[in-house]
């Protein structure tokens, strides 16, 4: 088993998104789009986007296509899009295509011993070999935090305050383990509790979370227009997006409206462990989504580092309303807390 990272550059390509049932629906797909393209345009080997967050009740919602030219602009059948850098953990699977969730398995074990996590989706790139057979790579893309928070810093302070705060920060690379990575995290935010104000650390590490789908951004957004155009209530408004979240099956746990406050209560990460947890120890960490704290509950991490959770409800409610909201952190188990729980003032 190799693993080695790999950036992906942006690339134009022709995409299409379905909803997939069986992974010859892929294959046949792109066969199909191929047919209705010059060959010469084509820059790269097929690919396969699949969503971890979808509105599809059953199978996987999947972005599939192939890099073009640069300047292509597309015909009658084939729409091209940008698709942005990513960073990527690449490995080749070998064996049946039955057998790959067993290399997913080995590729998500590898990147969590490295404390890394993952954005809302993985790709799948086809290779043609030398008999013209298909060999999948998998690429596990990966949400750079430390990266993230570095550009945040640079936006909200000023540059002898954001140097203190990211004080050996040179000393994690890719292949630096879980615990050193922690490591660096909890003395980086012992730093940042000293050196900042609340509302800056709000806007530093809010903007760190995990990137939600654009997809489902866009679904709440329009479901928020849609009545307050028919109702001119903002308010009842709201209540149409919760209606939304409530009957789709993309989302978790269904907020609650209190008034001009939106309370949102996460639902345990790993149910199953959840419900059979012998201990509140184990209870505690089959409910966290975050592997920072997940694994390190009792290591002393400041409760500040739950901003980079209200973040994300913040891309939530900011992309349904339009404008910016203010996420507060109620409960986390970083504060002692059975559960974690967000306030959002929608004013």
């Amino acid at each position: 088993m190799i693993i080695k990272p790999k950036t992906i550059t942006t690339t134009s390509a022709v995409t299409k998104v379905m909803n997939l049932k069986n992974r010859i629906e892929i294959f046949a797909a792109l066969e199909d789009m191929h047919k209705y393209m010059e060959p010469d345009k084509v820059t790269g080997p097929d690919f396969c986007i699949f969503m971890f967050i979808s509105s599809y009740s059953s199978g996987f919602e999947v972005k599939f296509g192939f890099p073009v030219e640069s300047g292509w602009p597309g015909n009658e059948k084939l729409k091209v899009e940008q698709l942005p850098n990513l960073e990527v953990l690449s490995m080749k699977h070998s064996g049946n295509s039955t057998e790959i969730n067993k290399s997913y398995g080995k590729l998500y074990q590898y990147a969590a011993s490295k404390g890394l996590i993952s954005d809302e989706f993985c790709r799948e790139v086809y290779h043609l070999n030398d008999k013209g057979e298909k060999e999948i790579e998998l690429q596990f893309v990966i949400h750079n935090w430390i990266n993230l928070l570095s550009a945040n810093l640079d936006s909200v302070l000023q540059s002898e305050k954001r140097a203190e705060i990211m004080t050996d920060a040179e000393r994690l690379v890719l292949d630096s383990d879980e615990t050193q990575r922690f490591q660096w995290i909890k003395e980086m935010m012992k730093r940042l509790d000293e050196k900042t104000s609340e509302t800056e650390r709000y806007e530093i590490l809010t903007r760190c979370a995990h990137v939600f789908p654009a997809g489902q951004l866009k679904k709440l957004a329009e479901t928020y227009q849609k009545s307050l155009t028919q109702n001119k209530n903002h308010l009842e408004a709201v209540d149409a997006v919760i209606e939304f979240i409530r009957q789709d099956p993309g989302w978790g746990k269904v907020p609650v409206r209190k008034g001009n406050t939106i309370l949102s209560t996460k639902n345990p990460s790993n149910p199953k462990a959840y419900e059979e947890a012998e201990t509140e120890a184990e209870k505690r960490k089959a409910y966290c989504f975050c592997s920072q704290i997940r694994n390190n509950l009792e290591a002393g991490l400041s409760p500040t580092y739950c901003y980079c959770g209200a973040g994300w409800e913040r891309q939530q409610w900011e992309a349904a309303l339009g404008r910016p909201v203010k996420v507060e952190v109620l409960k986390s188990l970083l504060k002692g807390d059975d559960c974690c729980q967000f306030a959002i003032d929608i004013g």
